[in-house]
């Protein structure tokens, strides 16, 4: 349990304090399911979670390195399950597991786009169903302006995938 960072060229190893504590879903010391630097390195975007898999959630937590403030991110969701930072370093999109299924019980998803200086956040594409998305991952253009994501369609009846595609979001 906890997280690590490494000094590569000394070969330094630190703990990264994740904060320890009671809340909505945490109980305990905290671990990372994934970590991104923003391009800049002034923030540490760590997707985690406390316990034993299979876990109860998996959060964010935002870690400014100029001033070492740790922010645990409450979008309202269990399950974050991608992000991926803006080139301009503040902004950071982020996949969340709603707990919805549709008919066929597939879990749907929804996307928000973060501000890591204030912590505010808004929903994106609110009535557009995201379908497995979330376990693809997202990439952001170098240029800042699109975003690209999974985005299949599912079979009507059951949880399997009908056609995969690919969707660019200006």
């Amino acid at each position: 349990a906890g997280f690590y960072l490494a000094d590569l060229p000394t070969g330094q190893l630190c703990e990264a304090d994740l904060g320890f504590g009671e809340g909505k879903y945490r109980s305990g010391k905290p671990w990372a399911v994934d970590a991104k630097w923003s391009p800049n390195g002034r923030y540490l975007a760590i997707l985690t979670t406390v316990g034993d898999p299979l876990v109860d959630f998996i959060e964010l937590t935002l870690v400014d390195m100029n001033t070492g403030e740790r922010r645990h991110l409450d979008l309202g969701y269990q399950y974050l399950s991608a992000m991926a930072w803006a080139p301009n370093s503040r902004d950071l999109v982020v996949m969340a597991n709603t707990g919805r299924q549709d008919q066929a019980r597939v879990n749907q998803y929804d996307l928000y786009l973060l501000d890591a200086l204030t912590g505010n956040s808004r929903q994106m594409l609110a009535e557009y169903p995201l379908f497995f998305s979330g376990v693809y991952g997202i990439a952001w253009s170098p240029d800042g302006q699109e975003i690209a994501l999974a985005c299949p369609t599912v079979m009507p009846t059951e949880p399997t995938i009908a056609e995969g595609r690919l969707c660019i979001i200006s």
